[in-house]
């Protein structure tokens, strides 16, 4: 894809096409509807995965995607990011103050928007922003002479030096207290001018208001209008803030560094770009918007820019091809080896309980029914509570010994004939309805074999026969009579209704 060009083309259509390992920045500002009810919402949520994809393909090994999203996309594009780049690439966030419409809700309006931001390998550009002086800091020069706006500042400093305890025009420092620099020096700042005595008052150093040192931006930022005061009413909704985008291209890249933004709506992006002297690839589905952003940079840059069509973009050569990233990536329960490491390190509890085994009496070697119930009357537990983590397989001093022996002994070495066996227990002894509630898989832990079985609160009554079992803290307890019927009504209120 040719830079420095405006494409009207779809964002994975363009991404696609752009070379591997060639971009310092992918600014990704996409719809967030992504909590809207299938099919839009699919179509979004892997419209998020295959973009977030090709960026981990086209970014160089210092380069960085910024994802500019809404708060209730924020959760589903932190764990898209984390299952592409790796939890351990998150580099930062970056809250922005927006203004809202004062309305009435039953939940928080939503006040601002976030900068997520991953690196490609950890070591990226990083330049941090600096803003100027804050009005409240202003009003602290509150006097002024030819040089501008100064403060008066103390010239002691509370350190017991007595070096630096000297008389000077009349005045020794308070006691405790030294003065800030030696005599030279205070000879040197008054003969300028820049030291002020009185026959009343102690020295006092002038500070000007054009030597307050430019402050961090740090994570949080408000001295921005957003949305942007120049955004053209009706026409582009999606127009981005020109000082927000000149920050982050700033913040992250270098000049000739490479910028693509594949939503690219009224091209603020590449205006930033063109700007700073940064090469830049740009793309939006949006013909109109497409077109605006044309405009734009024309009458921002004062050269010209040609629209490449949909049918001469695709023209272009497809570098890769998103089946293969997708089967490249790490899965989502990659970290459930260290979690589950975790929770057997720690004590059971109300929603926590450890087993040996399935059902191998440990005493005699041999399978017996009272042991696979007792760990059905614990799933019941925990769905009949407020859920819970059953993982078999570990001693009763928290101990991985693992299930290998059992499965070995009773199911031919086949962990599959294991899984067959749990699984006509659950649907003959609870119920082929709490399926959806239930969610089990083998874990490796130190080279043991367990198996991790998580419940779900039930807003269904579960028994085992006629039996009804609840979780206290950190054991399983049998509920019979009044007490069961009591805590049915109040658990299940809506219960067979």
């Amino acid at each position: 894809m040719n830079l420095h060009t405006v494409a009207h083309l779809d964002a994975i259509s363009l991404l696609e096409r752009i070379d591997n390992a060639s971009t310092t920045l992918a600014y990704f500002d996409p719809p967030t509807r992504i909590h809207q009810d299938a099919p839009d919402r699919l179509q979004l949520r892997s419209l998020y995965l295959h973009a977030t994809c090709h960026a981990q393909r086209i970014l160089h090994d210092n380069g960085v995607l910024v994802w500019h999203t809404l708060p209730e996309a924020a959760s589903y594009v932190r764990n898209t990011l984390d299952r592409v780049f790796g939890p351990h690439l998150f580099a930062t966030e970056i809250v922005l103050k927006r203004r809202v419409r004062p309305r009435m809700t039953a939940t928080p309006n939503p006040d601002h928007t976030s900068l997520i931001i991953y690196s490609k390998t950890g070591e990226f550009h990083y330049n941090a922003p600096k803003r100027g002086v804050s009005e409240q800091a202003q009003l602290m020069y509150s006097q002024s002479d030819a040089k501008g706006p100064y403060r008066l500042a103390d010239i002691t400093v509370s350190v017991n030096r007595p070096n630096l305890q000297f008389p000077w025009h009349n005045h020794t420092p308070p006691v405790g207290r030294s003065w800030r620099y030696t005599i030279s020096k205070l000879d040197e700042l008054y003969a300028t001018g820049r030291i002020q005595i009185s026959e009343t008052k102690f020295p006092r150093q002038k500070v000007y208001l054009s030597e307050h040192p430019e402050e961090d931006v740090g994570s949080v930022w408000d001295d921005m209008d957003l949305p942007p005061a120049e955004r053209i009413p009706d026409e582009s909704a999606s127009q981005q803030s020109l000082a927000l985008m000149n920050r982050i291209v700033a913040m992250v890249t270098h000049v000739e560094d490479v910028i693509v933004d594949p939503f690219c709506g009224t091209g603020t992006t590449a205006i930033a770009a063109e700007q700073s002297r940064r090469k830049w690839i740009a793309g939006d589905c949006s013909l109109i918007a497409c077109q605006q952003a044309i405009v734009r940079l024309c009458e921002q840059t004062g050269r010209t820019f040609v629209l490449q069509m949909e049918d001469e973009a695709r023209g272009f050569p497809v570098q890769s091809s998103v089946t293969e990233l997708i089967r490249a990536l790490r899965s989502l329960t990659d970290s459930i080896p260290t979690d589950t490491h975790e929770l057997v390190s720690s004590a059971e509890s109300k929603t926590l309980e450890f087993k040996q085994t399935l059902s191998v009496d440990i005493r005699t070697n041999e399978k017996q029914k009272y042991i696979e119930t007792a760990s059905l009357k614990t799933i019941a537990a925990f769905l009949n509570s407020d859920g819970g983590t059953l993982i078999l397989g570990v001693s009763d001093n928290r101990e991985p010994v693992g299930i290998e022996n059992e499965i070995n002994r009773f199911y031919e070495g086949s962990a599959d004939k294991f899984l067959l066996h749990f699984t006509n227990l659950i649907r003959s002894k609870i119920g082929e309805e709490f399926y959806p509630l239930l969610d089990y898989k083998f874990v490796l832990i130190d080279t043991h074999q367990v198996l991790r079985v998580d419940c779900k609160r039930s807003d269904r009554p579960c028994f085992i026969g006629e039996d009804f079992y609840v979780r206290t803290n950190p054991a399983t307890d049998k509920l019979v009579g009044p007490k069961m019927l009591r805590y049915v009504s109040t658990r299940f209120p809506n219960f067979g209704t």
